[in-house]
């Protein structure tokens, strides 16, 4: 049995939307992905140093303000606008402006 290119792209397209119908959802694809093509030492690194800068952050924030909820929210902010930063300087402002969105 012959297949033409058009019939397979359809027989993927088919295939592809039956795993995902299937439970595969976006966290799911988007954990494999990152597995598959990402390295995690970079990972390890980029994690570090959100870390850092949450610990840093807090710690300047509660000898600045002096209560534990409202330093934990001025950190929690400061890693939102420096991933959406990181988005923009890529070039990618929509997923940026969806963190942004989370601020207001």
């Amino acid at each position: 049995m012959k297949v033409s290119k058009r019939q397979l792209r359809r027989i993927i397209r088919e295939e592809k939307t039956k795993l995902v119908e299937q439970g595969s959802g976006a966290l799911e694809n988007t954990r494999r992905s990152q597995g598959m093509y990402s390295d995690i030492t970079e990972i390890d690194a980029v994690k570090a140093a959100m870390e850092s800068l949450y610990t840093q952050t807090m710690n300047d924030a509660m000898e600045d303000l002096g209560d534990e909820e409202m330093a934990n929210d001025e950190s929690i902010g400061a890693l939102i606008l420096t991933v959406a930063e990181v988005f923009e300087s890529l070039g990618l402002p929509e997923p940026g402006a969806a963190l942004l969105r989370l601020l207001r």
